[in-house]
């Protein structure tokens, strides 16, 4: 029974992907508790904050900020970030390992790569030297608003700096660029971009509305935890552009937007790593929070 009020997403797990259970509902049982358990602590604790972005949250499943930054701060953070990048990738240039899937981390001194299939994510470590850095990841407005979207207290170093970089050919794809969900229950990633970005670098795209829980929605996730229980599959569905397009009726969002800009996203909804252009990257201030799905304080 413990593994009904845990982390865990995995039908490997006896209790979880239990065929019977999953017939009877388990799955739609956890996906529900969840939501309630967050709707309740983001009540508890940000019940007035942020009301215009949490709005959107709730009707879209993603918040676009434009201009987040004055324009003076914004130009010391980008020259900071150019530098910074410049430095570390001279130090330790990118080394691709032809893994498949989703990769383990390689570290080097300052931060780590890890690829999903012939993509690279190159993760870098914010220092107290960087100063323009810390200053926004210890910034009370940023951390207020990760805070009220994501129902729990955000951490500075939970921020950490992050480039993107699209492989090429079709040999070693990307898993990261198939229509998903990351999570049965709501949670929010978050990129601050520093540079514009276009549909070469491979935008963050998003079906509006898809992380709400529909009767549609709801059958959908049915019938995927009878399929997964039968598997022993892992707990991030995919799903067909179309399919998804159809279940929600709304075409996907492509985030390109200029650098300055802040985009928080709800996981459980449907979204995707956009198809960018080879060797095209993507620079961003990046997080992920993912609180346990069950806490209700």
């Amino acid at each position: 029974m413990k593994a009904i009020f845990s982390r865990n997403q995995h039908f490997s797990d006896p209790v979880l992907g239990h065929a019977g259970l999953n017939k009877a509902g388990l799955h739609l049982l956890r996906l529900q508790l969840a939501s309630g358990c967050f709707g309740w602590r983001r009540l508890v604790h940000y019940a007035w904050a942020h009301r215009q972005a949490l709005r959107q949250l709730r009707r879209d499943g993603y918040v676009v900020l434009p201009n987040f930054l004055p324009d003076a701060e914004f130009s010391l953070l980008q020259q900071e970030i150019r530098q910074k990048i410049a430095a570390v990738d001279s130090q330790t240039p990118m080394k691709f390992f032809n893994e498949h899937g989703f990769g383990k981390k390689h570290f080097f001194s300052g931060g780590f790569d890890r690829f999903d299939g012939n993509t690279l994510n190159r993760f870098y470590e914010i220092q107290p030297e960087d100063t323009a850095l810390s200053a926004l990841a210890h910034s009370e407005r940023l951390l207020s608003l990760f805070s009220c979207l994501a129902g729990v207290a955000a951490k500075p170093q939970q921020l950490s700096l992050y480039k993107v970089v699209h492989g090429a050919g079709q040999d070693n794809p990307d898993i990261q660029k198939d229509w998903h969900r990351d999570t049965f229950q709501p949670a929010l990633k978050m990129w601050y971009f520093t540079e514009d970005v276009t549909a070469e670098h491979g935008p963050f795209a998003y079906i509006p509305g898809s992380h709400r829980l529909t009767k549609a929605r709801l059958a959908w996730e049915y019938r995927q935890s009878v399929d997964a229980a039968k598997r022993k599959a892992g707990g991030s569905f995919r799903i067909d552009e179309q399919e998804v397009c159809q279940l929600y009726k709304q075409q996907p969002k492509l985030m390109t937007v200029p650098a300055n800009s802040l985009v928080l996203a709800d996981i459980r909804g449907f979204h995707r790593r956009g198809d960018g252009k080879a060797n095209a990257e993507r620079v961003s201030l990046y997080a992920n929070f993912r609180p346990h799905p069950f806490k209700v304080w």
